[in-house]
Parts: C-alpha cells; sequence; structure tokens
C-alpha cells in the first residue's frame, strides 16, 4: 500500500515538472507576439492618402428626355428595360395639324414652280426688249415665291420631326413616364424618358479641401459601397476639379456647409458591381 502511495506521488512530481518546463516554451513558441501581430497588420492594411463619400454615375450622366413641342401623346415605342440605338424612335406626339401643314406647303410649291416655269417659257418668245425685261422681273418674282414655298415646306416638315422622340444614344431606357393620350407641356419640362448609356462607369467622389494636395490623376483608390464594407472595387483617379465648391448640408438640402470640396471623377470597369446611384465610400491609395 505504501507502495502504491509513493509511485501515485512520483507520477504527480513529474507531471507538475513537465508542466512547468512545456508551457514556457510553448508560450515562445506557440503565441505570436504583439509587435508581430501589428506589423503583420500593418503589412495587410494599404495606406490611405484621403477618404471621400460618391455615387455611382456613367460619363456624361443620365439622358432625362423631355419634350420640345406642346401635345398630346399618340404613340409610345419604348417600354423600361427595352435597348435602342441613338435615333429610334420611342414615342410620337399628336402630329395631324402639321401633316396638313406639309401637303398644303407642297401644293403652294407646285404652284409657285409651274408660274415660274410658265413665265420662263413666255419670257422665250418675246421680241421685244421691254417686254423681255418686263417678263424678266416677272420671272425673278416667281423665283422668289418658289424658294419661299421650299422654305415653307421645310419649316412645316421640322414640326413634323420635332414630334417624334428619338433616343440621343446607345442605351437602355430605364424609366417611361409617359403613356398614349397623356398631354406633354414644355413649360413644365414634361420629363418622357429616361435613358442609360452605354458609357464608361464612373464614380464622383467629393474631395475634401485639406486632401487635395494628396490626391492627383492616376491614383488608385477603393470603392466600398455604403452597407457592404466586405466587398471593394478597384478604381483609378482620372481627372480633379479644379473649382470648389460649397457641401450642402444631410439635413436641410438647401443649407451650405462651411466645408468646400473639389469633384474627383473615378474610372471603374465596365463590368464592376455597381449600381448608377450609389452611394460609396473612397479610399485613395499612397
Amino acid at each position: 500500500m505504501d507502495q502504491f502511495k509513493r509511485s501515485r506521488r512520483l507520477w504527480a512530481t513529474g507531471l507538475l515538472g513537465s508542466s512547468l518546463i512545456l508551457g514556457p516554451l510553448w508560450m515562445a513558441v506557440g503565441t505570436p507576439r504583439a509587435d508581430e501581430n501589428s506589423n503583420s497588420t500593418e503589412r495587410a492594411a494599404p495606406a490611405i492618402a484621403a477618404a471621400a463619400r460618391g455615387t455611382v454615375d456613367v460619363e456624361g450622366g443620365l439622358y432625362r428626355i423631355t419634350a420640345v413641342r406642346d401635345g398630346i401623346v399618340a404613340e409610345v415605342r419604348a417600354i423600361e428595360g427595352a435597348y435602342v440605338r441613338k435615333g429610334d424612335l420611342l414615342a410620337v406626339l399628336d402630329r395631324r395639324q402639321e401633316e396638313s401643314t406639309v401637303r398644303i406647303a407642297e401644293q403652294e410649291l407646285s404652284q409657285a414652280e409651274d408660274r415660274h416655269k410658265l413665265l420662263e417659257l413666255k419670257g422665250r418668245n418675246l421680241s421685244k426688249t421691254y417686254e423681255r425685261m418686263r417678263r424678266a422681273a416677272e420671272t425673278n418674282s416667281a423665283a422668289t415665291t418658289v424658294t419661299i414655298a421650299q422654305e415653307r415646306l421645310e419649316m412645316a416638315k421640322r414640326e413634323i420631326s420635332l414630334r417624334e422622340i428619338r433616343a440621343p444614344a446607345d442605351g437602355v431606357v430605364v424609366r417611361q413616364a409617359v403613356k398614349a393620350g397623356e398631354a406633354v407641356s414644355t413649360q413644365m419640362m414634361s420629363e418622357m424618358f429616361v435613358l442609360l448609356p452605354d458609357g464608361a462607369k464612373i464614380v464622383r467622389a467629393d474631395i475634401p479641401e485639406e486632401y487635395l494636395d494628396l490626391v492627383g490623376p492616376g491614383m488608385s483608390v477603393e470603392i466600398v459601397p455604403e452597407g457592404r464594407a466586405a466587398q471593394t472595387v478597384s478604381g483609378r483617379i482620372s481627372r480633379v476639379s479644379k473649382v470648389l465648391t460649397h457641401v450642402k448640408s444631410t439635413e436641410n438640402s438647401g443649407e451650405r456647409s462651411d466645408m468646400r470640396t473639389a469633384n474627383c471623377i473615378i474610372t471603374v470597369a465596365r463590368d464592376a458591381p455597381l449600381a448608377i446611384g450609389q452611394r460609396v465610400v473612397v479610399r485613395v491609395l499612397k
């Protein structure tokens, strides 16, 4: 019995000694030092020269298409989501009155041309000098009448074309704001369509005045969508405005704060996972 107790005591003593020896060794080898953690963090995180808030946009901005003549929408050819080419017909305003004006102008031009040709023919058959001079004056007057009739016809055709709403560029119709039968007004700036053109995707950021010396074209940036800190998109500064503007207050859009910023344009890949109008945070890398 005494021998059993003695062996248990020796076993416990050996275990305690092993713990006292191996414990510090594990702490020294297996646990990273604090300065090593800080150094690795510094190596992983890129140096940031400046930061600013921005908005995703397309080069040149969206096209907000309005009517250039008052009228009633007769037909809508394009719907939301449709891809259109430059010059494609989006909608047509009622143009029956303008078409009647064109037909009248065509008849007036035809009559003026016929009279002009008749006077020219009579002038060739006259023998007396006085009569030829008088006919020549009448012929010139008729030629002027023909020119005026041609101009009136062109004006009438132009009025028809102004009632045809066409796409100003290749792109996607992201909003259709009118239906057939609705009235549009030039004074009210009635918005008929919003077109997202085929263009380079950009980010417009407002760089604070104090960081302008640290920011310039060609610098790389990280773009982080608001609310998605884990998602980053790479970009490059294209240009920085030379004009400073006051920042509007976020609480009251009519108020301006004392902070001044410069508009900065950042180019990103066309297929970047950013939506037009999305708010982002821009980090300019050193």
